[in-house]
């Protein structure tokens, strides 16, 4: 097993978006992300274990259980439903993917690889100083993660820019749209079951 040539491979991808042209199912998908991950995960495992011990045993704790349950569990799983998700909207209601759903999780899995670039930094423990560190590094990682899924996406899927734009633009907004909906909906049930009258909390015009 290569780890440093399997992170390069990783790091290419980041860095180089517009090069994600590769052919993967979506077990091969998977496969690339594990390899590509353990080198960083070892390295983030490492330093953000004893910055967290430093500060205490549960934030060291917090740290390696936050790093293994996310960069080996949640980001795989992550990509399966995410791809899921994206292939329903972008392929079948708004038509704007001309691929398989292998595509669609390949260009989800690059998207990940700048989170594995910067893992070490990204799992930072979220305490005193370090969280504003941890807030500038996440906020570069999303901006990056955006730029890379994007162009990953018009890669694989043989799309324009805008299109790749409009892929991940349009599911957020329903998805949030359907969350802010949920939420409105419980907050509004649990303020009724407190016995405060929903018209209290949104009024309505004689």
């Amino acid at each position: 097993m290569d780890l440093i040539g399997d992170f390069k491979a990783g790091i290419n991808a980041a860095m180089h978006p517009s090069s994600n042209t590769q052919n993967m199912n979506l077990g091969q998908a998977i496969g690339f992300y594990y390899k590509a991950s353990i080198l960083p995960g070892i390295i983030a495992l490492i330093i953000d274990g004893i910055i967290g011990f430093l500060v205490s045993p549960l934030q060291g704790a917090i740290a390696l259980a936050s790093i293994v349950g996310m960069l080996w569990i949640g980001l795989p799983i992550g990509i399966i439903i995410n791809a899921a998700i994206y292939q329903f909207f972008d392929k079948i209601l708004f038509k704007i993917f001309t691929g398989d759903i292998s595509k669609t999780a390949t260009a989800v899995m690059f998207g990940e690889m700048p989170i594995l670039v910067l893992a070490f930094l990204y799992f930072l423990p979220a305490t005193g100083a370090l969280i504003y560190i941890r807030y500038v590094f996440d906020l570069i990682i999303a901006i990056w993660t955006i730029i890379v899924l994007t162009l990953s996406f018009r890669e694989q899927q043989n799309i324009s820019t805008g299109k790749a734009v409009l892929a991940w633009l349009l599911p957020g907004i329903i998805l949030g749209i359907i969350a802010a909906i949920i939420i409105i909906g419980i907050f509004a049930v649990a303020l009724t079951a407190y016995g405060v009258p929903s018209s209290s909390f949104f009024p309505t015009t004689p």
